[in-house]
């Protein structure tokens, strides 16, 4: 009896074991190859590709900025909320797409609009299913385009000369001096 028991119990640790590795071997989330970079005030792609042969319906994905102090929840796609799978973070209010027509084909990347200098680090991609979990970190590097950095120059000059010509005291001639007292010499 005892025999028994130890062959039901060792085919059924064999079965679970290949469902676990037939499920987790199924998806994987290619990372990115390299950085990417945006351009302030414009749009970039941080790419979030899965490798699957069938892509579950209730499918959940989150973005995470990691940043210095502490992360941030960029935006979320709940797949099991079929009114508004979709929910934006406060900072990146409006700013946010996923390319959901292409979630089939495991494209479950994030169009980040209106990039800005703040934005730069790193990403964090995570992606659910009902028993799986994985994720990869993009890179994002942040450029400035050359009319903006010029932009950015002259405003900062503006400032330097505001504060210039508050802080610096005006220099007289002898003669103003005279005349401002009222003397006649």
């Amino acid at each position: 009896m005892g025999s028994r028991y130890q062959q039901a119990t060792t085919l059924h640790i064999i079965i679970f074991l290949q469902i676990i590795h037939s499920v987790t071997g199924q998806y994987k989330i290619i990372p990115p190859d390299k950085p990417v970079t945006g351009v302030i005030g414009k749009g970039v792609i941080l790419p979030c590709q899965l490798k699957v042969k069938i892509i579950p319906e209730r499918l959940s994905v989150q973005w995470i900025f990691i940043g210095n102090s502490k992360n941030i929840d960029v935006t979320t796609y709940d797949g099991k909320n079929i009114y508004n799978p979709v929910h934006e973070y406060e900072t990146y209010k409006g700013r946010t797409n996923f390319f959901r027509s292409e979630f089939s084909k495991g494209n479950v990347s994030l169009h980040l609009k209106n990039v800005m200098l703040s934005d730069k680090g790193k990403y964090t991609c995570s992606v659910f299913f009902e028993n799986w979990y994985d994720e990869v970190v993009v890179d994002l590097d942040v450029a400035g385009s050359f009319t903006q950095s010029r932009k950015a120059e002259k405003e900062d000059l503006k400032a330097k000369l505001a504060v210039t010509s508050i802080t610096k005291p005006k220099m007289y001639g002898l003669d103003s001096i005279v005349r401002n007292i009222g003397l006649d010499v």
